[in-house]
């Protein structure tokens, strides 16, 4: 933290009485501040900030951000997801605007995305496919590793894409933020990891043929264009999507299931009876993590029929044709956000689900309904 940032944390503290009866009364928190003090020197609580807007008051900082664009103002937006009636209330949510930003001097913790601005704050705004980052508490890492480790220094303009923990949300948010970035002014190149698996080296390498493979575990960026996450992946993200990878006319029709079976969230004993009923009716299982990302592509967008358990492969809808259609297979709990009913609202394929749990749909009911999807 520099000098500015820390006069500014300094003037929001209490006096030391009144500090002392509010941590004596929050003992838990005590801890939790004193290991993030030990580790860190400050409070993630201090440098974690919801987007610029919260810190550009102060000139010193203001002065560090080269340009400023509103790419999309904000919005409010229906909410898919809810358990209340829609006969009794519509509910709305508010989705903040998409802003592009080339920042001076910025710290990136290379693998995860994470950046540090002027001096030391984290913002939220530029964070989508990371939020998991946060959700489990490891921030704490990421920060340290960017206040302590050897930095690679980069000059020239450059957008940071960090190694994707949650394929969904890469494709759905964290990629039309980066085409976003990729058509500023500047005129940015790429730099990832090293690590990167090879579907995305491959991705980013069309995008961006110059793309710069790092072995560093943190960068300095002369100049970093940085453009904030969509909260929800709307019209205007999968028409950025198909911009680059647009659906292609099918060869023919094709019938395909992507089933987890062996990884999480699987459909469990239902499942495997899931799998057996469409393997023994000839339609083709794929593993799409397996896939090169030219493969993935194209074998989607010859995709008539999708049948898929919930989970990553939901992303692939933004490659298929309007034309074609999907279903997707839960467990017990249905959609769990509400990007993935904005996501999949977005891509024009027509969808239906069936809930596989035996409280909601016996087997035979399941197996009845994916027969009438594939008109067997």
């Amino acid at each position: 933290m520099n000098e500015e940032g820390l006069r500014w944390i300094n003037s929001q503290r209490k006096g030391i009485a009144s500090s002392a009866k509010f941590w004596l009364s929050r003992p838990a928190s005590f801890w939790l501040r004193l290991v993030e003090f030990l580790f860190i020197r400050t409070s993630l609580a201090n440098v974690v900030i919801t987007e610029v807007s919260s810190i550009v008051r102060i000139d010193q900082f203001r002065d560090a951000i080269q340009t400023f664009e509103v790419l999309t103002p904000p919005r409010i937006v229906k909410r898919e997801m809810s358990d209340i009636s829609q006969s009794e209330v519509e509910l709305f949510d508010t989705c903040r605007a998409i802003n592009r930003y080339s920042i001076l001097d910025v710290d990136f913790h290379l693998k995860s995305g994470v950046s540090s601005l002027f001096g030391g704050f984290i913002v939220e705004e530029f964070y989508g496919s990371e939020m998991g980052i946060f959700g489990s508490g490891t921030i704490l890492h990421e920060y340290r590793q960017v206040k302590k480790a050897r930095k690679e220094y980069l000059r020239g303009s450059w957008v940071v894409v960090e190694i994707p923990k949650y394929y969904f949300h890469f494709i759905a948010q964290t990629l039309p933020t980066l085409i976003r970035s990729l058509e500023h002014e500047s005129k940015p190149r790429i730099v990832c990891h090293k690590d990167a698996p090879k579907w995305l080296r491959q991705l980013l390498l069309e995008l961006d043929p110059d793309t710069y493979f790092s072995k560093s575990r943190v960068v300095n960026v002369e100049l970093a264009v940085l453009t904030s996450v969509p909260e929800v992946a709307m019209d205007e993200e999968i028409i950025l999507l198909r911009s680059k990878w647009p659906p292609r006319d099918c060869k023919k029709e094709s019938v395909v299931y992507v089933s987890r079976e062996g990884q999480n969230r699987d459909l469990g004993a239902a499942g495997k009876e899931v799998t057996e009923y469409l393997l023994s009716n000839n339609v083709r299982m794929i593993d799409p993590s397996k896939m090169d990302w030219d493969e993935e592509i194209t074998l989607f967008a010859n995709t008539t029929k999708l049948i898929l358990v919930n989970g990553s492969s939901v992303a692939n809808l933004a490659w298929m044709n309007e034309t074609g259609s999907a279903l997707i297979l839960f467990d017990y709990r249905d959609f769990t956000t509400e990007i993935e009913k904005s996501f999949i609202s977005s891509t024009g394929v027509k969808t239906s689900t069936i809930n596989v749990d035996e409280s909601k749909n016996s087997i035979d009911d399941t197996l009845n309904q994916i027969a009438k999807f594939l008109d067997i």
